[in-house]
């Protein structure tokens, strides 16, 4: 089903919209209405909406400006798109202007008829589903599924604030995995396969960079704890992967942060870790350090 929030001060209109979206063979299409950007917000901030659906007609707008409801909602940070918007007429330079201002595609009341409205809502949904797909995407590592270096440090920072807030602890691991970055994807699927069932679900795994992963681990007080987490990494990933019967083997340097002992920001936590992960690195290989 997809959801649409209408702002249509005319309740006549927004009964014929809703005629219109009712006879979608395609989708189950659902309106509400709101009279104004006050109530829609209100009505955005209580549920999740597809789609925004702007009746712009009768607003009049300065010539080559996009309509104002439009320009307020886009701004408003309670309002979500994207934006479709009703206009008056075919004016193109209308269209032209309201499409560049934000909305997704810009409607003339006069030639609106089902098939035109419930396309554009279609094609409105299926766009920011596919921006939604593309942001995971940027997110997340391809070959491992894990978090990329972005979104774990905004985590991690996330992490030190509730544990500065609650006096709680955390704890960062830094593995350095030597071949990751030229091992296929099936190995480095692998590898995040065992990490994850390691740790617990609270925690979190990222592949940082080519050859390193991050864990954060949160809530863990003794020093023996992560020891123990760090030993199971480190006799996980000595386990042999074979790949169309060829054996590769992985090492893993773990190198321990913990907060609040070792270090109290994000950018400290990283930067001790890493540095007991070069540390563990330079004594062979196959064990930890804490920073």
């Amino acid at each position: 089903m997809i959801r649409i929030l209408a702002v249509m001060a005319d309740a006549d209109r927004a009964a014929s919209v809703r005629a219109m979206l009712d006879t979608d063979p395609v989708e189950s299409l659902h309106l509400e209405q709101a009279p104004d950007l006050d109530a829609a917000a209100a009505l955005s901030r209580r549920s999740n909406f597809d789609i925004c659906l702007l009746d712009c007609s009768g607003q009049p707008s300065p010539s080559g400006a996009a309509p104002d409801l439009l320009v307020r909602a886009v701004a408003h940070e309670d309002l979500q798109g994207p934006f479709l918007t009703l206009l008056d007429s075919s004016d193109p330079d209308l269209q032209r202007v309201s499409v560049e201002a934000g909305a997704a595609d810009a409607l003339p009341w006069p030639e609106l008829v089902p098939p035109l409205l419930q396309r554009a809502i279609r094609y409105g949904f299926a766009s920011r589903q596919s921006e939604r797909q593309l942001a995971a995407l940027a997110l997340f590592d391809s070959d491992t599924g894990l978090a990329r270096q972005p979104l774990f440090w905004e985590i991690l920072s996330l992490a030190v604030n509730r544990a500065r807030r609650n006096s709680d602890y955390l704890a960062v691991m830094m593995i350095y995995l030597p071949g990751l970055a030229e091992a296929s994807p099936v190995i480095a699927a692998d590898v995040a396969s065992r990490m994850i069932g390691l740790i617990r679900a609270s925690d979190t795994a990222s592949r940082f960079e080519a050859n390193q992963l991050a864990v954060l681990v949160e809530g863990m007080p003794r020093a023996d704890g992560i020891q123990t987490v760090a030993e199971k990494i480190i006799a996980a990933i000595d386990e042999p992967f074979t790949v169309d019967g060829k054996t590769v083997p992985i090492q893993a340097s773990v190198g321990i942060s913990m907060y609040p002992t070792g270090a109290v920001s994000p950018e400290g936590l990283i930067n001790n870790a890493t540095t007991a992960m070069l540390d563990a690195l330079e004594k062979g290989g196959g064990t930890f350090v804490f920073a």
